[in-house]
């Protein structure tokens, strides 16, 4: 039981980490495409740093947790 609650999470923890990277990257994308407005620049900067600390704990999280 206990086997199976590490890979189960191990598996959450993998999906969500590379839901944070593929946010970061997008983020990123639109942060850095001068066509959008100042505001609209920072923000997603905002959020790419915050997806990078997901990213950084789902990883984390995920080593934690190999079955």
């Amino acid at each position: 039981a206990e086997t199976v609650r590490h890979a189960v999470d191990y598996a959450t923890h993998a999906v969500q980490e590379k839901q944070a990277e593929i946010c970061k990257e997008a983020n990123k994308s639109i942060a850095s495409d001068p066509h959008n407005s100042a505001a609209t620049r920072t923000q997603a900067a905002v959020r790419a740093v915050g997806d990078a600390a997901s990213e950084t704990y789902h990883e984390a999280m995920k080593s934690m947790s190999k079955p």
